[in-house]
């Protein structure tokens, strides 16, 4: 099958319609780590593509890179099987599937690499498969995927992951606002509302009420629920920091 140029691309540059669990991402939650790390390891490497220098890149980022490439490459397969009213339905079959896919996305990746980069030590697919198999069975969706549940291996988090986990102090600040039912039917709500800024900590920094009370040096915060709607405190009583643990964004809100 012919790739569109967008899911055959090493390293990956577009993930829309992906999840992403927003940090700090407990330990054991595989699939969202192996998630934020594949794309925080694709950006990385087009930065050394865009500056000319791969830098301190290594095996490790080659290789969750490369795991990067073959989800977009299994997802849009996936889509296409839908489309023509196909779809893998046996776990084993989609293993073999997914097999074929890392091979795939390796030898795209040892091409872009080579090409800019002779220098660059690759490693081989078998070490390239230590992370990404286990990786992608933790990403299986079942009844997405194919039916029936796939045996999820996983991976060294320690090596593969942590090192792509963003310190809590660099988060960027995010909005939440507080519920308030007074303010319903009033057509001046959103003018009204409490908005509450956490920090990575999920300590409140600041908190203001509507667009009107946002100073002008205010211009780089977040400014949802305008014009989305972020993720809403569910009293104004409520404990924020437990609120907020289980935040998620599609690619598309980043």
């Amino acid at each position: 099958m012919a790739f569109p140029e967008h899911v055959k691309r090493f390293p990956r540059d577009n993930w829309d319609g992906v999840m992403f669990t927003y940090p700090p991402i407990p330990r054991g939650l595989l699939d969202s780590k192996a998630r934020w790390a594949a794309r925080t390891a694709s950006l990385r490497w087009q930065a050394a593509l865009d500056a000319g220098d791969a830098g301190t890149l290594d095996a490790v980022d080659f290789t969750v890179a490369v795991f990067d490439v073959a989800c977009n490459i299994k997802d849009y397969m996936r889509d296409v099987g839908v489309q023509r009213g196909g779809r893998i339905t046996k776990p084993e079959d989609w293993r073999a599937f997914t097999d074929r896919v890392i091979a795939h996305a390796y030898r795209l990746g040892c091409s872009a690499v080579s090409a800019r980069f002779p220098e660059f030590s690759v490693p081989s697919l078998d070490a390239v498969r230590n992370f990404a198999r286990g990786a992608m069975d933790c990403v299986f969706e079942e009844g997405i995927d194919s039916w029936g549940r796939v045996y999820r291996s996983g991976y060294d988090e320690v090596r593969f992951t942590d090192r792509y986990m963003p310190h809590l102090d660099q988060l960027p600040l995010r909005a939440f606002t507080v519920v308030d039912h007074t303010l319903d039917g009033d057509p001046a709500a959103d003018d009204r509302r409490l908005v509450l800024l956490l920090d990575g900590r999920d300590n409140v920094v600041r908190q203001y009420r509507g667009r009107h009370d946002r100073g002008d040096d205010d211009a780089n915060l977040p400014a949802s629920p305008w014009p989305t709607t972020p993720t809403t405190v569910a009293s104004p009583t409520v404990d924020v920091a437990t609120a907020s643990k289980d935040n998620e964004t599609t690619a598309d809100d980043d």
